[in-house]
């Protein structure tokens, strides 16, 4: 699928960033990219620092685009761990 979608957005590259802008992520996808827990994922969401969307009753998703530029802002950073 995605192969058909990057093949569209070549043709008109003006469709470009609308089409990446729309990727949106599961909570574990945020979880590995942010190198957060689940509860601390949830925790973020509940306190409004992590925007998402509600596609259905148990379906939350996040914007890349949105998580990306919380993150190159610094207003969420990615957790690092201590090397023991």
């Amino acid at each position: 699928m995605s192969t058909k979608r990057s093949a569209v957005v070549s043709k008109n590259s003006s469709l470009a960033p609308a089409v990446e802008s729309l990727e949106l992520l599961t909570a574990n996808e945020v979880c590995h990219l942010l190198k957060l827990s689940k509860k601390s994922l949830q925790r973020r969401r509940r306190a409004g620092t992590l925007p998402f969307i509600v596609l259905g009753q148990n379906c939350i998703r996040f914007k890349r685009s949105a998580i990306e530029l919380l993150v190159m802002t610094g207003e969420v950073s990615q957790r690092t761990r201590k090397a023991a």
